[in-house]
């Protein structure tokens, strides 16, 4: 017992000098301090061009043991008459049409075990993984897909219904319905945003299949990527093979549209909210949007620099404010929604009804406190330090490096980009930020759109703003 009662006195005596030593507050051992970033130093980009004007790029990147192929045929939703919406992506999904495509890409030992397949307004991207020594054969397959695609008459009946069953989906979709509302009133006419309708895709027929492959699938219009592992060699004589000898056609020039117009699209003095209704829905699709220009404009470097302050990482300020602070959204966010000429920066978020108008005027005053305070220089510093480690983490893999090039590429946007991106990074203020938020976030420029119940949100929308 005696014992028991010394060693709590000396447990008592150490624990009071460690408590003063705590009150003399010790110094802190110093953050270590962050070196200065190294600069990205993309691989080696080897080109080749055909005489019928298809191109071939190689990115040997021995970091990966496959090698990814990528077929890009610029040829998309914009291309189509507007009497003829929804054939670029009836001709895309033919590509893969047929039992012998699918046996040849399992024989050839595809990741996945499929070639992806994918439309969007310009382009046309058939994509897959393979083992080093399948890429030869894969190309050739590739080829074959693209050049001589088998429009069998009765898949078209098969591949039609499917399209019109992925139309009724997209139409249940809220986040589809505020998209496509505030695509049209920011870009109206634009030839990208067109959608058919069930009758207009019912009324497509096999000759305007074929018709639209004659005339946009050729060989100017032609990329193909291979980066990875492979047989530089080996994989050069499978490409001149499969694309050299395929025949020049007078196919349309490609060429971009200009940036969109930044025009006024309301008043500015009260917002304007466009409200879909959808009785019965317990929660609201809140957008808002601003028309900004395409990548290859200079500014779009310091727009990419607010998106990723406002609300494309967890810790931006949307995020922070909206989910963290008021529980408003679990997943509000921001992004650059890219499209040739059609760019915007838009604000995302499905919102509980109750809550739907305190919300929408936090992301409202988010927005004005950027346009009014540039950020503080540790705040950007930070969001800076990210960027430069996404970008070494995006571009360390086959699939992120062709990813990289095919945008740059499509934009005209020279190589050097990449090795130059952390350096650029860092050259942006404080003040950068708020002339560019003030310039591209006006209110007369904005768009808000939301998609819920009317009868419920119609009150609390009318505090803050005229509801159309």
């Amino acid at each position: 017992m005696m014992g028991t009662t010394r060693a709590l006195a000396v447990c008592a005596a150490v624990c009071a000098l460690a408590g003063a030593r705590a009150g003399a507050q010790a110094p802190l051992i110093p953050r270590p301090v962050i070196g200065a970033p190294k600069p990205f130093r993309p691989p080696a980009i080897v080109e080749r061009r055909y005489a019928n004007g298809m191109r071939l790029v190689l990115v040997p990147f021995r970091a990966t043991p496959t090698a990814r192929i990528e077929l890009v045929i610029r040829a998309g939703s914009a291309d189509e008459s507007a009497t003829r919406p929804g054939v670029a992506a009836l001709v895309a999904q033919f590509l893969s049409e047929g039992e012998q495509i699918a046996q040849m890409v399992s024989d050839l030992g595809a990741l996945g075990a499929a070639i992806s397949v994918n439309t969007d307004s310009r382009e046309t991207v058939l994509a897959v993984s393979v083992l080093p020594e399948a890429a030869p054969a894969m190309i050739a397959l590739l080829a074959g897909m693209a050049r001589r695609p088998a429009f069998e008459a009765t898949a078209l009946e098969r591949l039609k219904a499917n399209a019109v069953r992925g139309i009724q989906l997209q139409r249940t979709q809220a986040d589809w319905l505020a998209s496509s509302r505030t695509n049209s009133l920011l870009f109206p006419g634009n030839a990208a945003d067109r959608f058919p309708s069930e009758e207009q895709l019912q009324s497509i027929d096999a000759a305007a299949v074929t018709d639209f492959h004659a005339r946009y699938y050729a060989p100017s219009r032609a990329r193909l990527y291979v980066a990875g592992t492979f047989d530089q060699a080996g994989v050069e004589r499978a490409a001149a093979a499969a694309f050299a000898d395929w025949p020049a056609t007078a196919a349309p020039p490609f060429s971009l549209p200009a940036s969109a117009e930044l025009r006024a699209t309301n008043a500015g003095d009260r917002p304007v909210i466009h409200l879909i209704d959808r009785p019965g829905a317990t929660q609201a699709r809140v957008q808002v949007s601003f028309p900004v220009v395409d990548m290859a404009h200079p500014d779009h470097r310091v727009l990419n620099q607010i998106n990723m302050l406002m609300g494309s990482t967890q810790t931006a300020r949307l995020v922070a404010n909206i989910r963290e602070r008021h529980g408003y959204s679990y997943n509000i966010h921001s992004r650059l929604a890219r499209q040739p000429g059609a760019t915007q920066w838009m604000v995302a978020a499905d919102i509980t009804n109750n809550v739907v108008g305190p919300a929408i005027q936090e992301i409202l005053g988010e927005i004005a406190r950027l346009r009014r305070d540039p950020p503080a220089a540790e705040e950007l510093r930070s969001f800076q330090s990210f960027m430069a480690g996404i970008l070494v983490s995006e571009n360390s893999t086959a699939q992120g490096i062709l990813e990289s090039l095919r945008w740059m590429d499509l934009y005209g946007v020279g190589t050097s980009y990449l090795g130059t991106f952390i350096q650029n990074v860092y050259t942006v203020t404080p003040a950068n930020i708020r002339e560019m938020a003030d310039r591209y976030f006006r209110p007369d420029r904005m768009t808000i759109v939301v998609v819920g119940d009317r009868t419920t949100l119609l009150p609390q929308l009318e505090a803050i703003a005229r509801v159309e």
